[in-house]
């Protein structure tokens, strides 16, 4: 459901102000700012500050927010089919560390600035509603919530540090917890890690370092002997934070994990480990989680607009190409083409795209091109041209620009054109649209 934002300044384009954005638009994808939420989809962070939410293959990117503060993508949370996915955006020292709340039923995303010294920190946990950030010599613990600082903990003399929320002191494992009141480290209960058989004897998790992944996202490290080994015993013993498990927690990890059975003298529970390089898990993208981000060329790179002779609207590159915006009278489609003989036939009076005002916060640019009955022509640099008229006579037109057919939205009838833009979901047909271009190229021909 989209719903009109009236804080949108009324000079710019009409589309902006409804929410969530309505045209599903592709982007330069960063990977290292882009993380898989499945099975919900692939969420991505653009360079002009953008959310940007994949849902499904062969479609664009839900527009979820426009003003994300700058700063690299440094935590993402554990997967979840449900409820708010949480990510952290900036860094500590120089502008500061941000939670982004991503509601993905919604289309929304509240931006929370964290309260969290502003010196470097190793490792970000989620552990029962709170976030664990680990500095050198002490954690913060912070609310989801609000963003707010709970309590800082500074480490114990003759406590060391094995990862995040995981202690080594007096030679047994400790973890940190918070039980609403104070931090405090628990003792963790000794378990024996029984591998599995596998084919010729070999298990290829004993040769290297583990993370082993619980239900409430604790990730301790621990270095196994090799199984190269051939005096190696066929149990190692190790501590667990969260022994219980549910039983489909295998099936939820990629499948390079491998599942080994744990027991102690009063139960057994099933974990998963992964094999790690000697750092946490990679945000890189399960291969079906790509599958979905499909991308299109378009283009934003235009110097100049105008109005032919035949009444089309035509665009001018960097580069001195001409296009033009004509309908296809077999097929009905509006379509975006090359015509190298446009400036041969007749002079055209070029209107020049200039710096113009942009909504406050963003990171995308916006140019314009402006008629003397006041009349816009808006170039948006995430592949947009917005026609629009002063005092609202006309009605306002948005164009995503591609070479081939083209797709876009008008005030009065709302999205049209190619379904990776619409999502299968057109108010109106390719017909209409080009009407409403008509009506604004024949009021600036003049």
């Amino acid at each position: 459901m989209s719903l009109r934002n009236p804080d949108e300044p009324q000079d710019l384009p009409a589309i902006f102000r409804i929410i969530p954005f309505p045209l599903l638009l592709p982007h330069d994808v960063d990977w290292n700012r882009t993380w898989s939420v499945r099975p919900r989809g692939v969420l991505s962070l653009t360079r002009d500050r953008r959310l940007m939410y994949w849902r499904k293959p062969e479609w664009g990117a839900v527009q979820i927010s426009q003003t994300v503060p700058a700063g690299p993508l440094v935590w993402t949370q554990p997967e979840t089919d449900s409820g708010p996915v949480l990510a952290i955006v900036g860094d500590a020292v120089r502008n500061g560390l941000h939670l982004l709340r991503i509601d993905l039923e919604r289309m929304s995303c509240q931006i929370l600035r964290l309260d969290v010294s502003p010196e470097p920190w190793q490792t970000v946990q989620l552990h029962r509603g709170l976030l664990y950030f680990s500095h050198r010599q002490a954690v913060e613990m912070v609310s989801p919530d609000s963003g707010r600082r709970v309590t800082r903990w500074g480490v114990p003399d003759g406590v060391q540090p094995v990862y995040g929320r995981l202690y080594r002191c007096q030679g047994q494992a400790a973890v940190l917890s918070h039980d609403g009141i104070s931090a405090q480290l628990l003792a963790m209960p000794q378990w024996e890690l029984r591998l599995e058989p596998g084919t010729g004897g070999h298990h290829p998790l004993l040769d290297d370092e583990l993370l082993i992944v619980t239900d409430q996202g604790d990730i301790p490290e621990h270095r196994l002997p090799s199984q190269s080994d051939p005096e190696a015993p066929s149990v190692r013993r190790f501590h667990l934070a969260q022994p219980s498990l549910p039983e489909d927690l295998a099936a939820a990890q990629p499948s390079s994990s491998q599942v080994t059975r744990l027991s102690n003298a009063r139960q057994q529970a099933r974990i998963v480990l992964a094999p790690i390089l000697g750092k946490p898990r990679s945000r890189e993208l399960p291969m079906e989680a790509r599958r979905v981000v499909t991308l299109d060329n378009i283009w934003h790179r235009f110097t100049a607009i105008a109005v032919d002779s035949s009444g089309l609207l035509t665009l001018k590159t960097r580069k001195e190409e001409v296009l033009k915006m004509c309908l296809d009278t077999v097929d009905n489609k509006l379509l975006l083409v090359y015509d190298s003989r446009t400036e041969l036939a007749q002079p055209i009076a070029w209107r020049t795209f200039r710096d113009g005002p942009r909504p406050p916060g963003v990171g995308f640019t916006l140019r314009t091109a402006e008629w003397t009955d006041g009349r816009q022509a808006i170039l948006d640099s995430r592949g947009l041209l917005h026609l629009k008229s002063r005092g609202h006579a006309l009605a306002e037109v948005t164009i995503v620009l591609r070479h081939g057919r083209l797709a876009g939205w008008t005030s009065p009838d709302g999205l049209w054109g190619r379904d990776f833009y619409t999502g299968g979901n057109p108010g109106t047909d390719d017909v209409r649209a080009f009407k409403c271009i008509e009506s604004f190229c024949r009021d600036t021909s003049s």
